[in-house]
């Protein structure tokens, strides 16, 4: 009886063996519904293209700027001179840094009332009333 089981169970096995080596099924993944997910339409494909190319060229551009700073070249804080900076054309330069130097002090200070000379105003313009 034992016998007779343990010879059907190698006879299936065998044959389970044999039907795998015959008959080989291919199956293909059609992943997201199959193949044409790719397919892109012409406008996209130049849009891709262009968008792409300006994306290149700020890369590029950004390294030419930042280049020596990320190779350790110079130091981030060391700027090239600001073409917008004040320089000597600005007349009385002397006396705009003094009264900006004046203002600064003023301010700082927040007890003291930098309104003082306003208000003795107001009130000689009252008493000539």
């Amino acid at each position: 009886m034992f016998a007779a089981a343990a010879a059907r169970s190698r006879t299936a096995a065998a044959l389970r063996h044999v039907r795998s080596k015959t008959q080989q099924v291919v199956t293909k993944r059609n992943m997201g519904g199959g193949g044409h997910w790719m397919e892109v339409s012409q406008p996209h494909t130049i849009a891709g293209e262009i968008c792409g190319f300006f994306t290149w060229l700020w890369v590029f551009h950004r390294a030419r700027l930042d280049g020596p700073v990320v190779l350790g070249l110079r130091h981030p804080w060391e700027h090239a001179e600001d073409p917008w900076a004040v320089k000597d054309h600005v007349d009385n330069l002397d006396g705009l840094q003094s009264e900006w130097e004046n203002f600064s002090d003023k301010a700082s200070n927040p007890g003291e009332d930098d309104d003082e000379e306003e208000e003795e105003e107001d009130e000689d313009d009252e008493d000539d009333e």
